[in-house]
């Protein structure tokens, strides 16, 4: 899930539905793909992290020489 704060109020959201759209600027733009939460009044959070707790499957038509390294 993907926290959100609200820029004015400073509620923080968690969003699991999300797409993020690259406009031609090079600035992200975030979607929430259930159209509960309007993402363009709300800042993505973004915590420092190494990532050890992510993870990771292999989709069952993915070359099996790939390495997640």
């Amino acid at each position: 899930m993907i926290k959100f704060k609200h820029k004015e109020t400073g509620e923080t959201i968690n969003v699991s539905q999300v797409r993020t759209y690259v406009n031609s600027d090079g600035s992200k733009r975030n979607v929430d793909l259930t159209s509960k939460y309007d993402l363009d009044e709300y800042d993505e959070v973004k915590e420092k992290t190494d990532y050890k707790s992510i993870h990771c499957t292999q989709a069952p038509k993915d070359k099996k020489n790939w390495s997640l390294r």
